[in-house]
């Protein structure tokens, strides 16, 4: 937890609804509850129309915006508590679309070598002049 985070969360303990919880989150009754939360997520339904509204749909859209910014899945993983690897894989999955989109943001670049398509490397002293030497290619549309 960065410092700025550390302050903010703080300062809300000294001024939130009930001091003598130990949550850092309460009501004025007490601790949230799941009943409180799914009363939340009614009157979220009610005022914007979204029918569909839910709180894990509000942690999918979340992860699957994360992947769609470059967080690796590893990161994702243990941000959102998962034990598994292959349960954050399922945030992961994007129609052909999406994956398209982000083939193409990318400018990648690809080079025959022997009868393999690879992906381009920059030129460096440990390539030499072979990074420069091979042909490359750009798919077209992509």
């Amino acid at each position: 937890m960065d410092d700025n985070t550390r302050t903010v969360i703080m300062d809300y303990s000294f001024v939130r609804n009930n001091n003598d919880i130990p949550y850092l989150f309460t009501t004025k009754k007490g601790k949230v509850t799941s009943e409180y939360m799914g009363n939340i997520a009614q009157d979220i339904k009610k005022k914007t129309g979204v029918i569909e509204f839910s709180w894990h749909k509000c942690r999918h859209t979340y992860a699957h915006n994360m992947i769609k910014n470059d967080i690796d899945l590893e990161s994702l993983r243990q941000m959102l508590g998962h034990e598994d690897l292959a349960t954050t894989g399922i945030y992961s999955r994007m129609n052909t679309e999406e994956a398209l989109e982000r083939i193409k943001s990318k400018s990648i670049k690809f080079y025959n070598e022997s009868s393999m398509f690879k992906s381009s490397k920059p030129c460096d002293i440990a390539n030499g002049l072979k990074g420069i030497e091979m042909e490359l290619y750009t798919f077209p549309g992509v």
